[in-house]
């Protein structure tokens, strides 16, 4: 399994992206707002539970990262983003590889989508049930 990083549009934060755990029957897993060099540092003990047949849900909350924040499982809405992904994958006149987004809570507590957040910026893929933004 690869970690790919990309540049969003715009001023958007950068993101980065699984490459690899559809061979294991799992989504792929999208991140935004952390540099894709941490994405192994900080979320290993979870890639690490996938492999070994772990499948995360949308809504799941996954236990905390290396930096103690805590984590929500998103989907993504247009999985089409994981460019490398689909290219390798999906391919033409096939379905888009699925992918779900794990987004990070600030110090507080707080999702990116709720008042009073004070995280760095995350680029949100997708938007979990209940949530407004």
């Amino acid at each position: 399994m690869a970690v790919v990083g990309a540049r969003s549009w715009g001023c958007s934060p950068e993101y980065a992206y699984t490459f690899g755990l559809t061979a294991y029957g799992h989504p792929e897993l999208l991140v935004s707002g952390i540099e894709s060099f941490e994405v192994r540092d900080r979320l290993g003990p979870l890639l690490e539970e996938i492999r070994n047949g772990r499948l995360l849900r949308p809504g799941e909350e996954p236990q905390r990262d290396s930096g103690q924040r805590h984590l929500l499982v998103v989907p993504v809405t247009d999985p089409t983003v994981l460019i490398s992904v689909q290219e390798h994958f999906a391919g033409p006149g096939r379905e888009p590889v699925a992918a779900l987004q794990i987004v990070w809570a600030d110090q507080e507590g707080n999702w990116p989508w709720e008042a009073g957040w004070l995280g760095e910026p995350q680029e949100l893929f997708g938007v979990p049930a209940g949530a407004t933004i």
